[in-house]
């Protein structure tokens, strides 16, 4: 895809976020409104007028440790890598297109994350059910080359 094609897809994406972070407005929310959703989200958390990487960074810990132990976040994970895992060594242009859409799965979950620190399943629901669906093509494509149940 050329680089043109590119820079209209950014810039596209980009008036897309502003839109629906303008609607927000309306609610008191600022476009960079980051400083706010901390504070709803974590309600020990004490607010401040500036934003500190080290208390997002505590945050993201915190939510990442919750999520680990309150979702089923870990498991699809074990799950995704089982529907990623082959025998052949790792060459990133020798990938299979499932494999490809896995790693775009996975990129946009921690892309996710960052933006919104929160490991919810009913956030991820879709991704699991994509990773769900490549495992059973997977083990579907194994039975038909070894030809047994």
């Amino acid at each position: 895809m050329p680089l043109k094609k590119y820079a209209v897809m950014l810039l596209f994406i980009s008036l897309c976020y502003l839109g629906i972070t303008l609607n927000a407005r309306q609610f008191g929310w600022s476009v960079l409104y980051y400083p706010t959703f901390l504070k709803s989200l974590n309600l020990s958390y004490s607010f401040h007028a500036e934003f500190h990487l080290s208390e997002y960074l505590a945050l993201c810990i915190s939510h990442i440790m919750t999520g680990l132990f309150f979702s089923n976040f870990l498991l699809f994970m074990v799950l995704a890598l089982l529907a990623f895992a082959e025998k052949t060594t790792f060459q990133f242009r020798k990938l299979s297109f499932d494999q490809l859409f896995l790693c775009t799965f996975i990129a946009i979950i921690i892309v996710r994350f960052v933006l919104e620190p929160v490991i919810a399943d009913r956030f991820y629901i879709a991704y699991y059910l994509c990773i769900l669906i490549l495992l059973i093509r997977k083990l579907h494509q194994k039975i038909n080359i070894s030809g047994t149940l």
